[in-house]
């Protein structure tokens, strides 16, 4: 009777080990189709604003999130595309909304988030380099040392450049100092230059 009692315990142990491992097995094989279809879903990732591979990705939460609305944008100092869109906000007389809009399915944006395995995969698909006549082809990464390297040289800048950047820098810090001040200002502000 002891035997039968510790031989039935030991199948009982058995099956439950094999019933964990095909569980387990199950549960990798799923999470490995579940990555090949996000890399899938990633490859095909481009910011809203500058239609690019998103740089430093931040993943936009919308009213549509849930249904999976999934809108990348880059958050760097290069492109700034993230910056732009929350600058966005400047309110309009015919819209006087305070909302931030999804550029994707056009819902209310109530947060965003870093997704940092989706972050580093779109830093790692290689891209070029944005100055017009260089061919160079590398990663995030790549391409920032390479801009640093290559296309940052203080004796290539044209001095009458720098004036005129040095003027448009001053023009914008102008309308952000109005935006914040009201918009009454920033119109008066807009308005009076063109004149």
């Amino acid at each position: 009777m002891l035997q039968k009692l510790f031989c039935l315990c030991v199948y009982a142990c058995l099956c439950l080990f094999l019933i964990i491992k095909i569980k387990h097995f199950w549960q990798k094989k799923m999470s490995q189709k579940t990555e090949e279809k996000l890399f899938e879903e990633w490859e095909a990732v481009r910011c809203p604003i500058c239609m690019e591979p998103p740089h430093e990705a931040i993943l936009l939460l919308c009213s549509s999130h849930q249904k999976g609305c999934r809108a990348y944008i880059c958050d760097n100092s290069q492109s700034n595309c993230f910056g732009r869109f929350t600058r966005s906000l400047i309110i309009n007389e015919q819209y006087p909304s305070k909302k931030l809009v999804c550029p994707l399915c056009r819902g209310e944006v109530s947060d965003w988030t870093t997704d940092e395995p989706a972050r580093r995969f779109m830093n790692n698909k290689p891209r070029s380099c944005t100055n017009e006549s260089c061919e160079f082809l590398g990663t995030y990464i790549e391409i920032l040392e390479h801009k640093n390297l290559v296309h940052t040289r203080v004796s290539q800048v044209d001095p009458q450049m720098l004036q005129k950047l040095s003027a448009l820098k001053d023009c914008v810090n102008q309308i952000e100092s109005a935006r914040r001040e009201g918009d009454d200002n920033l119109r008066r502000l807009i308005l009076g230059s063109r004149s």
